[in-house]
């Protein structure tokens, strides 16, 4: 006689139809904060090399190295100004996670990298400000005119000193703040690097539901 009073047990899974929407949108922001930061700290390395003022017009640099360096500020201003929302935005899909699920493998190291990143481009952000020059006083009188790049600005020999924002700057300051700029970067890099591997969700190794097995951005676990 068959026990009909028991019925099979079923395993507990997360309707892929209210996790879609949720997963798009933080394969979104991961995405966006991930390549907008990396092209900010590239660009902003760079510039180091490359960097002209913005009141140079194209025109004065058409046909020669340093048009690229007007490119890069365009892309730089533009990369961080989106890096700094998305990388917010990405802190807040974390901690989504940890709280609602599915919940990462690391949810600790996933939450402090990404506080770090979104800390350290909004510290490039700022110093970005303070390291773009206008225009550079040098000791001799007359000197080429073939001049640009950070590096140069903060770090040569023949600089008296340099105006940023109409303000005198000291090219020892210059170089400290020029310091804190590029290292924000690479730190805010490293960070939401860290921050996306440390996302991934729990396996079933884990000793956790399938419910939590969901996998981050929607994607299947390789």
């Amino acid at each position: 006689m068959k026990d009909v009073g028991r019925l099979a047990p079923t395993s507990r899974r997360t309707p892929t139809s209210r996790l879609a929407p949720t997963s798009r949108v933080a394969t979104l922001v991961g995405v966006v904060a991930l390549a907008s930061i990396s092209v900010a700290a590239l660009t902003s390395l760079l510039l180091g090399w490359w960097y002209q003022p913005t009141w140079v017009t194209w025109l004065d640099t058409a046909g020669s190295g340093r048009a690229m360096g007007h490119l890069l500020v365009r892309f730089h201003e533009v990369a961080a100004a989106v890096a700094v929302t998305a990388a917010c935005l990405w802190v807040l899909v974390v901690v989504v996670r940890v709280v609602r699920g599915p919940r990462p493998e690391r949810p600790v190291v996933a939450l402090f990298a990404g506080v770090v990143a979104a800390a350290g481009v909004v510290v490039a952000s700022m110093t970005w400000g303070l390291v773009a020059w206008d225009q550079i006083a040098f000791w001799a009188v007359t000197v080429g005119t073939d001049v640009w790049g950070l590096w140069f600005a903060a770090f040569s020999d023949e600089v008296r000193f340099v105006l940023v924002a109409g303000a005198e700057v000291a090219p020892a300051t210059l170089a400290r703040w020029l310091i804190v700029h590029m290292a924000s970067s690479v730190v805010a890099v490293v960070a939401i690097v860290v921050s996306w591997w440390a996302s991934q969700p729990r396996t079933a190794e884990s000793g956790v539901t399938d419910a939590d097995e969901v996998p981050v951005f929607g994607l299947e676990r390789l």
